[in-house]
């Protein structure tokens, strides 16, 4: 019930969100278990970053809304580099 009140452009959103999260975890397949925190945020940063670009370039266009998705896991993953380095 909730979902048929949402708007159009935020059923979008949530598709577009749910699809880059899909791709995210396709990506833990690639990691090894072997590689170091910072090997792994690195990794799983770039995916993120590759799966936003390759949903925008799909449709020729990017909406705030992935631009902020998209930075902030690059934001995130080097914090996290930054806590890995000094614990």
């Amino acid at each position: 019930m909730a979902v048929s009140r949402m708007s159009k452009g935020a059923r979008e959103i949530i598709a577009e969100m749910h699809a880059m999260i899909s791709a995210l975890c396709s990506m833990d397949s690639i990691i090894d278990e072997g590689m170091s925190d910072v090997e792994r945020s690195a990794k799983l940063s770039q995916g993120a970053f590759l799966a936003t670009k390759q949903n925008c370039d799909d449709r020729g266009l990017y909406t705030m809304w992935e631009i902020i998705l998209s930075m902030s896991w690059v934001i995130l993953c080097h914090l996290f580099e930054l806590l890995s380095a000094v614990v």
